[in-house]
């Protein structure tokens, strides 16, 4: 682009010019300029009204000329705009993501995949990243595992398009992660059935329909090792397909169903299962799960309640059931499960309430259990004086990882803890008559490892955390102990 700014004299050669010839403009007549009252003369008139035509003459000169430095800056500015996009440009090539070869930048892509994101071109990261240049959107739409994590809330008819492309370019890959929410899931369930041999994981919140069309799906998934299903409403007491032999992989498996429906009426293989949480469910239903499980499995049961349940009538025994948690379920319910739950493998015991916690239930199941059990965490109180002889039963010897975070020991209570010698992990709350509790357990416990101890805030009425202690191998525990 070539610059012209006039084609005559310079304006910035006429106005340097112009200050050196005249200067300051001469003032004529100065006495009729000076502000008194004169009348001028006739040949006084008639040289003013020649000055007011030279000086207007200049204006316009002047005027022109500030006219063509306007468009001259003005041609500059877009002169200069266009070096910048130029250098830009070549910026651009040298850049070093122009060198980031394809594998690596396919795992870049990769980690910044959220598979909670919904099916959203403007928030999910897979249609952003392809929507960059050119190239990254040709390596984008290239790579299966991109697409793999199908998450689909909406209205299935208003983005059919937009999920039948994400289907497209994903069901190459044979771990598809899919995600059905209840709105209007039901036309995308048939779409994504179509590759049920891809599927990795699966998590699908239906209608009753939903349901009978997955149950009765006649094709096979053979890669599919994690499946959550939910339903609030009443499933049928059968179904035509079985799938004994379809979920071969199967091995996490989570239910929230509606406490009509009993799990025995889904045609799954329950022996392979090696992770279970239930929602809602009943004692009945547990137990019943429980005799079915024979791979080493972790169990996690939330809001569990029997409502006009009929009681167990005899004791169920796992041999299999490593992991039990308990979040949040009935009285009744811990009651029934905890009386008739024989599971003398556990090693991982949770138990999560608002209520205080069932020493005495839960001393029972240990007992009849018999089991080594190595980690146990009880969100719920342990009301004062029941923890002592819980810590005294020989079922809870060997624990290594004790967390009791809303319960504050008294003296006995760390007289028991002493005998513990191979504790590792434990967190407690602290109470104002315990100043010197962490110098008093880390001289009791030897084995200690992780101490977390919980202080009370009387003004948040919340627990915080006091203190956190690691004890390294290269730091002495006298240190600590000062």
């Amino acid at each position: 682009m070539s610059i012209r700014f006039c084609d005559s004299i310079c304006p910035l050669r006429f106005a340097s010019e112009s200050l050196k010839k005249h200067g300051h403009l001469a003032r004529l007549h100065p006495k009729l300029l000076s502000g008194a009252f004169y009348t001028p003369s006739d040949s006084q008139t008639t040289e003013i009204q020649q000055e007011i035509r030279r000086i207007e003459d200049e204006l316009s000169t002047v005027d022109s000329h500030f006219a063509r430095l306007t468009a001259a800056r003005d041609q500059l500015i877009i002169y200069r705009a266009r070096l910048e996009t130029s250098a830009e440009s070549y910026r651009g090539v040298l850049s070093s993501l122009r060198r980031i070869p394809n594998e690596l930048l396919v795992e870049i892509f990769e980690l910044c995949i959220d598979p909670d994101s919904p099916l959203d071109p403007k928030r999910h990261a897979s249609w952003i990243m392809s929507q960059v240049c050119s190239h990254w959107r040709a390596v984008a739409i290239n790579c299966p595992s991109l697409w793999r994590h199908i998450h689909h809330s909406n209205d299935f008819h208003t983005h059919q398009s937009l999920l039948s492309t994400q289907f497209e370019r994903a069901q190459r890959i044979p771990r598809l992660s899919i995600r059905l929410l209840p709105n209007h899931t039901d036309d995308a369930l048939d779409l994504v059935l179509q590759a049920s041999a891809q599927w990795e994981q699966a998590s699908l919140d239906l209608a009753n329909d939903g349901f009978v069309r997955f149950f009765n799906h006649t094709g096979t998934f053979t890669a599919l090792k994690r499946l959550s299903l939910r339903s609030w409403d009443k499933l049928p007491a059968t179904f035509t397909v079985d799938w004994s032999h379809s979920l071969t992989r199967l091995e996490e498996l989570s239910l929230d169903l509606c406490y009509d429906t009993l799990p025995h009426q889904l045609p799954i293989p329950w022996a392979q299962l090696r992770v279970l949480c239930l929602s809602n469910g009943h004692s009945l239903d547990l137990l019943w799960l429980v005799s079915q499980l024979s791979a080493v499995t972790t169990i996690s049961v939330s809001g569990g309640g029997n409502y006009g349940n009929e009681p167990p009538t005899s004791q169920t025994v796992s041999r299999s059931m490593t992991s039990l948690t308990l979040n949040d379920c009935a009285e009744v319910f811990i009651e029934e499960v905890l009386g008739y739950l024989v599971a003398p493998a556990l090693q991982t015991m949770n138990f999560k309430s608002l209520r205080p916690a069932p020493r005495d239930r839960l001393i029972t199941f240990l007992r009849q259990s018999r089991c080594n059990l190595k980690q146990l965490h009880v969100d719920a109180v342990i009301t004062p004086g029941c923890l002592e002889p819980m810590l005294r039963w020989p079922c809870t010897q060997s624990i290594t990882h004790l967390r009791l975070p809303n319960t504050s020991v008294n003296p006995r209570d760390i007289v028991a803890l002493a005998s513990h010698s191979q504790l590792r992990s434990l967190i407690l709350a602290r109470n104002a008559q315990n100043v010197r509790l962490r110098e008093s357990l880390l001289e009791s416990l030897p084995n200690l490892t992780e101490l977390i101890l919980l202080l009370k805030s009387e003004a948040a009425a919340l627990w915080v955390v006091e203190g956190v202690i690691e004890l390294g191998t290269s730091r002495r525990r006298g240190d600590l102990l000062r």
